[in-house]
């Protein structure tokens, strides 16, 4: 699929294929006279089973789905294994920064794990804790109230603030490039795509509607929409390219999971993937992307990094992370890294991995200071496991590492290969990208 074929908003998520592929390993060259002093990861959880099964999901397949050995929404074990070597990896490469000890665990309070209440989102952070320092017994931390919503990962539902409907609707079609009904016509190819993965024209919906004496296709039985709760708290896509995202992520995971036939043995080569996948994130860029979303429901996470990474205003009192922490791992969800995408106007695209926001992925801040001038730099990267990384469950090591990608910043410097950004300069870009309606 080209970049010519693709509307305003894929286009610029796949802008970042010119940039170069890192590993954290590659470093070494660019910051030779550089130290790191800190870091900050923000996560997406691992593997988990799909969050829900519809009616809906269960009619436009003309198969059953798979039954997955946890609840809804649950990291399963094998991706719980596939964080914890990511955890190990990362502790490796720490080590050999020197931001943490070779030869004992962590001082108290050097590393700080917190995650949102989930299930899938506590046991991803406990993991990587695990992974980087084995033996060690750190604990993740989270919330008391697990059934309450946590601000720092979901602003709106724990009602910090809300969105306007219309706003909302008009931010949307702006990131969209014009009007969503036109979204069902430019990816009709890929809408086409998840139709052959589904037999969507042996399916029990697409028989229904040919009783209603309507056309059997996706893009036209299910028209692209825009909800927004009336309370504000919440923006959904609805139509073939929403549902399609939900499908092809479900298929993603099934995929990492290691099962047989990932979508029941229908996807055939790595094109029908970023096809199928390009719905995905076209969906997450609309909805968790478009500046106005993402900055309304990622505030306090921008809050957070900008913080412990020595910005002078902090969260208000009753909601503020332990500071001084060397790494902080917030352990959320491939929203929280979108929102933060969105709202600092971030590009990439990952090579070999068509999701991109995959399983386990993220956003790693890197402060660093140089020897002689003591200057300090921020520097931003994307790390992740590709599909074959996490089919195969590769140990990862600084020999073999995860992929990584360095990532432009926009209004900072963006020094060298790995786009370094001076630290006053960051502050200023990472304060003009929070909503102050928003912070908590």
């Amino acid at each position: 699929m080209s970049v010519k074929s693709l509307p305003l908003v894929v286009s610029a998520l796949l802008a970042g294929l010119s940039f170069p592929l890192l590993s954290f390993a590659d470093d070494a060259p660019a910051t030779q006279n550089l130290q790191l002093q800190q870091a900050v990861i923000l996560s997406r959880h691992g593997v988990r089973a799909p969050t829900k099964q519809t009616k809906k999901m269960e009619q436009v397949a003309a198969k059953d789905w798979p039954v997955w050995p946890v609840k809804f929404g649950y990291l399963t074990p094998r991706g719980e294994h596939l964080v914890t070597l990511m955890g190990g990896y990362y502790g490796e490469y720490f080590r050999k920064e020197g931001l943490i000890s070779d030869k004992s665990c962590p001082a108290n309070g050097a590393i700080f794990g917190w995650g949102d209440v989930d299930q899938r989102t506590r046991l991803t952070t406990q993991a990587l804790l695990n992974g980087i320092a084995p033996g060690c017994h750190l604990d993740a931390h989270f919330q008391n109230d697990l059934k309450k919503a946590d601000p720092l990962f979901h602003a709106l539902k724990a009602k910090v603030c809300k969105l306007d409907e219309k706003t909302a609707q008009q931010a949307i079609e702006q990131q969209a490039g014009g009007s969503l009904s036109a979204l069902d016509k430019t990816y009709a190819p890929q809408l086409q795509l998840m139709s052959n993965v589904l037999d969507y024209p042996h399916s029990a919906y697409c028989q229904k509607m040919q009783k209603k004496g309507q056309q059997c296709e996706l893009g036209i039985n299910m028209p692209s929409s825009v909800k927004v709760k009336e309370n504000g708290t919440d923006a959904s896509l609805k139509g073939a390219i929403g549902l399609s995202s939900t499908l092809a992520e479900i298929f993603l995971l099934q995929d990492a999971q290691g099962m047989t036939d990932p979508a029941w043995g229908n996807i055939k080569d790595q094109k029908t993937w970023q096809g199928l996948m390009a719905l995905h994130n076209l969906q997450f860029s609309l909805m968790s992307g478009t500046p106005y979303l993402a900055k309304s429901n990622g505030t306090p996470i921008l809050q957070a990094i900008d913080s412990a990474l020595g910005a002078p205003e902090k969260p208000a009192s009753g909601y503020t992370l332990p500071t001084g922490n060397k790494l902080l791992i917030l352990g959320g969800h491939d929203t929280n890294i979108e929102n933060v995408a969105g709202a600092l106007g971030l590009n990439w695209s990952l090579d070999g991995q068509p999701d991109n926001t995959p399983p386990a992925g993220a956003l790693v801040f890197e402060r660093w200071q140089s020897r002689t001038s003591h200057q300090q730099y921020i520097s931003l990267k994307m790390v992740y496991q590709t599909r074959d990384q996490m089919r195969s469950q590769q140990v990862l090591t600084l020999n073999n590492p995860p992929s990584s990608i360095a990532i432009t910043l926009p209004g900072c410097e963006n020094i060298g290969p790995n786009k370094l950004c001076a630290i006053k300069t960051f502050h200023q870009v990472m304060t003009k990208a929070q909503l102050p309606r928003c912070k908590i």
